[in-house]
């Protein structure tokens, strides 16, 4: 009888682990990593499809030369795409800190006089010196040997942040000051459900005179929602 019944058990216990068990959870689907390369991929797709976000532009150790005679130093604004703007300028002119207002329509820009703060359309396309709708779309595609590193939350957005190097001369059609054949430091905060950046670093000289120290640094909100910009 206790042969039997041990031969009874053995055969149980045989057939438990060749049916692998009920008790015994299945283990999780691995999860793949996302590839930095994959992720400025498709950022620069998504990009293509942005109409409007607004804008806040700082810098450190670093200017934008803009007409006449400006040095801007800060600007929040929005942009309409492919070529309309309305900023807030802080600026500096002869060491002194001028506050102005800006709309870009195509190749016409107007300016506030920072004395009558009346509008003034200037003979200059503000293109011809910065033009942020054409930043990220140049930006992006020229981004080498990228990076994750790490992950934030900006505006209530869950964002990857992906690190980069980019040549100053990819720039240029953008930024038309930027000195050509100047590595510099790329960093973007890409959106994780819609791909779109929500801030951008460039570190680095872009023009004469500036050093490594220089950096430029916008962040974006407010992505697609309707905005007019009309001429003053």
């Amino acid at each position: 009888m206790t042969s039997l019944l041990l031969g009874l058990c053995t055969l149980l216990t045989a057939l438990l682990i060749a049916c692998g068990g009920d008790d015994e959870p299945d283990p999780p689907p691995a999860t793949e990593e996302p590839d930095a390369a994959q992720l400025i991929a498709d950022a620069s797709l998504a990009v293509a499809n942005l109409r409007s976000f607004h804008f806040v532009l700082t810098q450190e150790n670093a200017i934008i030369p803009l007409p006449p005679n400006f040095d801007l130093e800060s600007a929040e604004g929005d942009v309409v795409l492919p070529d309309r703007l309305a900023a807030e300028l802080e600026t500096e002119v002869q060491n002194i800190n001028v506050g102005v207002d800006a709309i870009a329509i195509g190749s016409q820009t107007w300016i506030t006089n920072p004395f009558t703060r009346r509008w003034q359309e200037q003979d200059v396309d503000l293109r011809d010196y910065a033009d942020l709708g054409a930043l990220l779309p140049a930006l992006l595609p020229a981004i080498r040997n990228p990076q994750i590193s790490g992950e934030s939350s900006l505006d209530g957005v869950r964002t990857r942040q992906v690190t980069g190097e980019a040549n100053s001369g990819d720039l240029q059609d953008a930024l038309p000051f930027s000195l050509p054949n100047q590595d510099v430091r790329v960093e973007v905060w890409l959106g994780e459900e819609d791909s779109l950046p929500r801030r951008v670093r460039v570190i680095g000289p872009l023009i004469s005179g500036e050093g490594q120290d220089a950096v430029r640094q916008i962040d974006l909100t407010r992505l697609n929602q309707p905005v007019e910009i009309n001429p003053p």
